[in-house]
Formats: structure tokens, sequence, C-alpha cells
């Protein structure tokens, strides 16, 4: 018989994650009761489950009772009966004169966990799990009671989901996400599908995926999924990779050999060995250090310890399914490091590295040393009403009623494994941008929304999109914010509110008198995702993320500036030719100027070597000295002008070939030679086939958007681009506007010009021409009965009422539905305008709408104004005088 079946308490905790250590006991601290129940038999999650290098990120803004608990490590450490595998002088990460500890022993931090949880006199239920189907009850939108599969009930009167999967938080009807964000969803720029951040434990072109090398149809190797990426940065349902963080020692009297797991199979690691063959070695890459001789080692490169792809069901997925899944990253990763050591096919000096580690015998001595948590790097997340995103991490929002602190990277492990159109493995998902400093996390992310639930808080789960639970995610801030929800929860039961209701001027004095990190007047600077965007540089630019390689495997991001996420070198390595290609997609035949980009520095090569060819025919050869600055004013280094033709025909060749010091290659640059129109000549606007040369800009002083810095003007261009395609098409040689949007508006800015075109519009219409970027000859539909439309289009509106030009001297439209010609010269601020071989205005002063009574613009540009009805323009062009 289940003892204790029914348990009323204050706050029920469900998992014994580190926050829910922090928030049961915290609890416990405000004179209340509460029950700590783990499905498992242990407390503290991953922080004792093998993470004991923790990833922090700025330690000043880990308070509270987080940063006690690195202090209670700390008191335990500097005892010397503490050390008997290494003298703690030699442990690097240990300082007496430190007020905490960030590196420690799994099992440590399990005793302190314990130690608190004791002291508090928090009762703890160990193997118990959630009836996941029928398990939570509801009234008047509060969980009464939550159920165990063995029956037994727990009643209370808040409840807490502290589990790395939301469990709790599922069964009580929360919405909920699994998966990647696309970057819309929040207006971010590091969600969805990522293949050109995906720089880092990525593999080297040249490692072939097929089971046959070379062969489709031989099919792939384990662990490579079929079919591409997907979109960069569209959303799925794909979660990033776990592991079992490793505890491992190389002390001989400690160390237990790489068992070789039940259902081992050699064929899971083939891709390894091509791996290796094409050069890999650094498998310790991510070994950190901890104390008595012991490791955290976690993954690193292109294949390692991330079981990438085999999680992707976890989330939801039965706990039958569940342990399975965890069985197959316990199989997966013991088997590599099995192989690793023992597969004759491993170059020696490799086996004999490894073999000089084993798995701690002092650890996990219950598990066969084995870690007894998986990394559940990410499970469910909360949907509530307000979702913590990039724009909170990068600070810039104001985030509203902040519980804690957060800011370690936004890191995301990669989420999939595929092959590429060039027949290279490539890992897909991986983001590590830091975000420049800390950043504050509501309350209002941790608690549901009040028609779901009312006495539930998600700590762990919280609402946060993908690429920022990527920072969120980290141990020190599960503690901060599972500490903060139980100050929270204590306020709702004792004013017996809702936990929504909970005053944040009553919660904020009593997280800062637990010394709760909330805000940080620090030092922070502003997070560069890139230095230099791609998108924002003039011309095509292919990235090296584009290229294609033999050698320069090196990656780097150490100088700058650089474009996008980094460029390659080829590690100074003058005995072996390295060649980059670069091939850009052209839109048309033309002359281009060819500019190559590079972070220049004082080790590059001064004689690089540069190669331009068209199809297979070499045009030129010359070199780049790389000591020189690679990127001035948003250009590269100019090679060449030359006639290149459409299509993927021309190739651009950087090589280390007799090149003395470091070759670096970054991008390369194709920039259209435009032949500047002669003065009293007639040149078009519209190409007739696309917008090329337009950009939308509305009712806007052209003066003001004129003095924005480049940087700042480029990209209000580019983003007025996205509302152009909506509204604005090119149909057989016609522009057509739907009668919403931006106004289309010319790159170009013009001082005196004749200007003539043909437009047509229907019923109702109401238009414009912006004369260098001030209003405007009007177009009407003279039937309108609005304003002045019956006088006749061509008149200059905006001019006051009475003033000359203001009215059309006579009507010249054309009916409804028929192309009007109209002809404008426009010299100083006198326009004369020609309607169909009439003339309508003649020699009037265009009035400045921005600046009453002040002059004009010298230089301004051509607009097409949209204005509720669908108008269509063609035959457009201008002499400049």
């Amino acid at each position: 018989m289940v003892s204790n079946l029914f348990a009323d308490h204050d706050l029920v905790v469900y998992g014994g994650t580190s926050a829910g250590v922090t928030a049961a006991v915290q609890m416990a601290r405000e004179g209340k009761s509460a029950v700590l129940i783990e499905p498992s038999r242990y407390v503290g999650g991953l922080t004792s489950g093998g993470l004991g290098r923790t990833d922090s990120g700025n330690k000043r803004v880990i308070g509270g009772m987080s940063r006690e608990f690195y202090q209670r490590l700390h008191k335990h450490y500097s005892n010397d009966a503490s050390w008997k595998n290494q003298r703690k002088e030699d442990y690097p990460g240990y300082s007496a004169k430190a007020d905490a500890i960030w590196g420690f022993e799994p099992k440590v931090a399990e005793i302190v966990f314990r130690e608190m949880l004791s002291e508090a006199g928090v009762e703890v239920v160990y193997d118990e799990r959630l009836n996941r189907e029928a398990g939570v009850e509801k009234s008047e939108g509060k969980i009464v009671s939550i159920a165990m599969e063995s029956g037994r009930i727990f009643k209370g009167k808040v409840f807490m989901d502290a589990t790395y999967e939301g469990d709790l938080m599922a069964a009580a009807g929360v919405t909920y996400h699994v998966g990647r964000e696309s970057n819309s969803k929040y207006d971010e720029t590091l969600n969805g599908v990522q293949t050109r951040r995906a720089r880092s434990h990525q593999f080297m072109d040249g490692v072939d995926g097929y089971v046959k090398k070379g062969d489709p149809s031989s099919g792939l190797l384990p662990g490579i999924m079929a079919g591409g990426p997907g979109k960069e940065g569209e959303g799925d349902r794909k979660v990033q990779a776990y592991c079992f963080r490793m505890c491992l020692t190389d002390d001989p009297q400690n160390r237990v050999a790489f068992p070789k797991p039940e259902g081992y199979d050699p064929m899971r690691y083939e891709l390894y060995l091509r791996y290796i063959e094409a050069g890999w070695r650094a498998v310790w890459g991510n070994h950190q250090p901890m104390p008595n001789r012991k490791t955290d080692t976690n993954n690193h490169g292109g294949f390692s310890t991330d079981n990438i792809g085999m999680n992707w069901d976890y989330p939801e997925a039965t706990y039958e399914r569940r342990a399975e899944i965890i069985k197959e990253h316990e199989v997966y990763q013991k088997g590599l490091f099995w192989f690793l050591c023992n597969d004759s096919r491993v170059p020696e000096d490799l086996r004999e590295n490894i073999s000089n580690w084993g798995l701690a015998k002092d650890e996990f001595t219950d598990n066969g040393n084995w870690p007894h948590q998986l990394y559940i790097r990410e499970a469910r997340r909360m949907v509530s009403d307000y979702v913590n995103s990039e724009l909170d991490c990068f600070r810039k929002r104001e985030t509203p009623e902040s519980i804690g602190m957060g800011s370690y990277n936004m890191d995301s492990h990669n989420v999939q494994r595929y092959v590429d159109e060039k027949g290279n493995v490539k890992n897909e998902g991986d983001v590590q941008v830091s975000p420049g400093g800390p950043y504050q996390i509501s309350y209002r992310a941790i608690r549901p929304k009040r028609e779901e639930c009312q006495n539930l808080l998600v700590p762990v789960c919280l609402s946060s999109s993908h690429i920022a639970y990527g920072s969120i995610r980290m141990e020190p801030v599960f503690m901060v914010l599972g500490q903060s929800a139980a100050v929270a929860a204590s306020i709702a039961i004792d004013d017996g509110i809702a936990v929504q209701d909970v005053p944040y001027g009553k919660l904020k004095p009593r997280l800062e008198s637990l010394k709760q990190v909330l805000e940080y007047t620090g030092p922070t600077r502003t997070p560069n995702i890139t230095l230099v965007d791609s998108e924002e540089l003039a011309g095509i630019v292919v990235d090296d993320l584009d290229a294609g390689f033999s050698g320069f495997d090196e990656q780097s991001r150490s100088t700058r500036p650089f474009v996008d996420e980094g460029y390659r070198h080829d590690g100074n390595k003058d005995g072996k030719k390295q060649v980059a290609r670069f091939v850009p997609d052209l839109p048309k035949d033309a002359k281009y100027e060819v500019r190559v980009i590079y972070p220049a520095y004082t080790n590059r090569a001064k004689e690089v070597p540069v190669t331009i060819k068209l199809e297979g025919k070499v045009l030129e050869v010359t070199t780049l000295d790389q000591t020189q600055s690679g990127l001035t004013g948003g250009l590269g280094v100019l090679v060449g002008e030359f006639e290149l033709k459409k299509g993927k025909s021309t190739v651009v060749e950087i090589s280390n070939e007799g090149a003395k010091g470091y070759v670096v290659v970054d991008a390369v640059q194709f920039i259209p030679v435009k032949e500047e129109p002669q003065k009293g000549e007639f040149y078009a606007l519209f190409n007739g086939e696309d917008l090329e040369g337009w950009w939308g800009c509305g009712t806007e002083d052209p003066a003001k958007w004129m003095a924005l810095p480049e940087v700042d003007l480029a990209a209000k261009k580019r983003k007025s681009l996205e509302d152009i395609a909506k509204h604005w098409k090119v149909e057989d040689g016609v522009i057509v506007n739907d009668g919403k949007g931006l106004y289309l508006t010319t790159e170009r800015n013009y001082a005196d010009f004749e200007l003539r075109l043909e437009y047509k519009h229907g019923k109702n219409a109401d238009s414009g021409i912006y004369l260098r970027g001030i209003p405007q000859v009007q177009i009407w539909d003279i039937k309108r009965k609005h304003a002045d439309a019956h006088k006749g289009s061509g008149g200059l509106w905006n001019n006051r009422v009475g003033s000359k030009g203001r009215d059309p001297m006579i009507i010249a439209d054309k009916p409804v539905g028929q192309w009007n010609k109209i002809l404008i010269r426009m010299i100083g601020n006198k326009v004369t305008v020609i309607l169909n071989d009439k003339i309508v205005v003649k020699e009037a002063p265009l009035q400045n709408y921005f600046n009453k009574g002040g002059p004009l613009p010298e230089k301004g540009p051509i607009q097409l104004q949209t204005h509720g009805a669908e108008i269509s323009w063609r035959n457009i062009e201008i002499r400049e005088l």
C-alpha cells in the first residue's frame, strides 16, 4: 500500500532539476510546505549529471540561491580532504580568494543539493512519474491535484513544472512549442534553419556520406538524413542534438576503460572514419578539467558525442519511447569511444591518446559510472503572453518584470546532418552568437496564459523562442528562475491570487532582498551578429560559406572586418596547394567589377594568387597583398573589370601556391559596371523586366533620409523591398501597382531633367509623380467626386490653392483604361507638364511640401505614388539637363 496517498502542500514541484531544488528550498525558507517530486533516484538534473563545467556567461549576474550553490561548492573544495586525486593548487579553476567555484565533480554537486533540501526540511519523493494521460485535475482554471502512475496524488495551492520536458505543463493543457520557429515569427535573425551559420562543429569539404563513396544509389551512411536541410530561416519541429556530458579521468587509479555496449555496430562510425581520413584529430576539443583529475567532456567537431537527429520525437514521446531514445544515445556514445580505442582502422596515435582516458570510477557508481542524466538541451517550450526572444537577448526592447538575467551565447547545437548539392556531408543548426552582455528574463515568461492555468509556474520549459532558449537554458539561470518562481508562488498564496496577478511591485523587492540580480549596469557591447552583412554590400557577393574548396579547412573570426560568419585560411601551410573557388550566379551578360574581400593583417601573405576564368578560359592572373586593407567603404580590392556572362560560367580562384604567410579567403564581389548616361540623352529608368534600380519610400522629407548614415539608409532600402514585392509587379514590360504600399522610388537622385512615361489607371484613380522626392504632379480619374479631380491631371496639386501650376490650364486626360503620355521638364524649381501632347502646366514653381516657403532640394528621386486604385506604368525614360 502506498503511504501518504493524498498529500497537501503549499507548493508541489514536479522535477528535481537544479531549478526544482532551488524552488522547493526557497518555498521552505518562506515558511511554507513544499514537496519535490522526481521521476528518477537523483536530484540536480544535469548539474549533478555530468555538466560540471558551468556554462554561465557573466558570473556577476548569477545571484541568490544559484550563487549560494556555487559558494557551497567552493567551501567544499577549500577543504584539503576534498582533494584525493589532485592538489587543489594544481587545479586552475580553484582560487582561495574567490567566493565561488564553477567547476566541480557531479557527485559533489548532488551532495550539496541534498544538503540544501535536507536543511530546509523539504520532502523529496523519488521514483514517481506523472500520469500524463489523466493525472492532472483542474477546477476553475487551477490545478487541484496531480496523480502519479503509482496512484499517489499530490494536492497543492501552487504547482511548478521544473522538468526539462515540460510534462506537467503539457498535461495541464498549457500551450507549448516544439522545434524551431521561423525568423519571421518573432522578428528574429538566428532562428529556424541555419545552414549559413553552421560553421562550428562542422565537417570539412570532401567527406563523402554514401555507403559506397560517390554512389548516391548505395544509400546514406547511418546518422545522415535524406533530403536537404530546408529553407534558410524557416521553422520546423526538429530539435537540437542531445548527448551525455561524460565525466572522464586519466588517473590510472580511478579510471575505468570505455565499455563495449551491447548492440555495438561499427557501421555507425563509418562516417567518423572518413572524417579522420579527411584530417580530423581534435577529439578532445571540449575536454574541460574538473577537480581531482576529472573532466566534463562535451561534443566537439562535426562527428562527436552529439547524436544528431536521433531525438526529434523525444519531447512529446511516451515514457517508453523516451527510454528507448536515451538507451540509443548511450549505446551510440559508448560505442563511439569503444570504436576510437579499439578499431584497428583508427590511426594508432589517436587510439593511444584516447585510451589514456576512461570513465571515473568514483562517479555514478550505481549506474556503471555512466551519467544518469541525458542532456535534454531543449524539449517543449511554453507559449505565454510574453515570449522571451532574440530581441530581449540583444536588448533591442525593454523586457518587463525582470526576475533574473542570462548572458551566455545564444547557443544551438546541430539539428540535422545531410549531404549537400556538392556531395559533402554537412551538419545544420549550430549557432553561437554572443548577446553582447547580460539581458533580462521576464516573469511573464514563466507563467502560462491566465485562461490556461492560474496556479502553475514553469521556470525551465519557459516561454521562449528557440534561439533565446539557447542562451537561457544554462543551469545557473534555471536555478535563478526556480527561486524567483517560488517567491512569486509564495506571494500568490499569501494574497490568494492567481500567479498572473502577482504584483511586480511586491515581487521585485523580495527578489532583491534575496540578492537576485535583476538589472545590470556594467559594461556591454553592441552585439555583432555579423561584422559585415553580405546583403548590405554592393553587387553580387559570394561568401566563403558558398564557395568550393580544396583545402582552406581552417575557419576563424579573429580578425575584423569579415563578411557574414567568418572566413577561412590555409594555416600558413605553404607546402600544400590549397584553392578556393567562388562561382557567382550572374543575372545578365554585362561588364562587372571583380573585387576580393579579406580581413587584412600583418601575418598575411603579400602575393596571393587570384585567377579569373570564364567558361574555363583564363581572363586574368594577378596577386593581392593581404597585409593591406581588403574592405574599404563596402568595397573589396579591385581585381579588374571583365565582360562576364549570365549564369554560373565565371570562376574566381584564390590559391596559396607560392605564397609566404597566411592566405585568407572571405568573399568575392561582382558589381555591374554602370555606364554613366550622357547629358541630353534619354535613357530608361525601367528595364522592362524587373524593378532593378528602384526601392520603396512613402511621403517622407528626402532631406531626412538622405542624411542617414550609409549603413542605415541601405537597411531602410533593403527593408522597403519587402513591401514593394507585395504591391508592385512587372507584367509584359509594364509595371503594375495594386493601389497600396510604398511608392516606387529611383535609386538615383536627379537635379534638372526631362521625364517621360506612360500611365494607365482604373476608376477612382488618385496618384501622382513626385519630383526630387517632393509631391507632386497629380494624376486623377477626372470623374472622381473628390477635391479638384474634375480639373484634370498634371497640376502641381500640393502647391497652395490659387498659386501658379496648382491646377492644370486645360483637361488633357484620356478616358479611364487608356494609356496617357506625359512629359515633365524640371529646371531649378520650375516645372512644365505636357500631357498627351498638350501643355497643362508651364514653368510653374514647385513648392516644397516639407519646408513651406523653403527651397527645393537640389537633387532627389523620382517617385511613382500609390493611392488606393490600381495603376500601370511603362516606357519610363529620363534625360538629365
